[in-house]
């Protein structure tokens, strides 16, 4: 059996009370920390549209998109893109939005030091995102939590 709970707005007392039940049972709760659609298009419309412009490029790039196609485009400067990327996922988690510690779902791919060469995606997260792009502005509101129990 799998119960997937979504509260939203929980009151202290109550979110104490949820956690210590989940905590007493630990053994069979999988905490969802996954990218789903709705994290995935809540994310991409709190991104700058410059930022946002990165994850259209790599799900239309089917995982990678190059930071020579990205600079081609009209404003193509990368600066502060990743960064951009980073405090959104920061603010979502602080917000409830998402899970703390959702791992971000663009890398970039470069020699470390200097210009990047390009934004890639793990291929698990391509479908979620393209899904997320075309339904935008359905994301849902802060509070929102999802816990799976086994």
């Amino acid at each position: 059996m799998e119960i997937i709970l979504t509260i939203r707005e929980p009151s202290d007392e109550f979110q104490r009370d949820l956690l210590a039940l989940l905590d007493k049972h630990a053994d069979r709760v999988r905490m969802d920390t996954d990218w789903n659609v709705e994290r995935a298009a809540r994310f991409c419309e709190e991104l700058p549209t410059r930022a946002r412009r990165i994850i259209k490029g790599v799900v239309a790039g089917q995982g990678f998109v190059s930071a020579e196609e990205l600079r081609a485009t009209p404003g193509g400067s990368l600066r502060g893109h990743a960064g951009a990327m980073k405090q959104t996922l920061e603010r979502g988690a602080r917000l409830g939005w998402w899970p703390d510690g959702l791992r971000a779902p663009v890398v970039p791919v470069g020699p470390g030091f200097g210009k990047v060469q390009g934004y890639r995606m793990p291929p698990e997260l391509l479908k979620v995102f393209a899904t997320a792009l075309s339904v935008e502005g359905q994301a849902p509101g802060p509070g929102d939590r999802s816990a799976s129990v086994d």
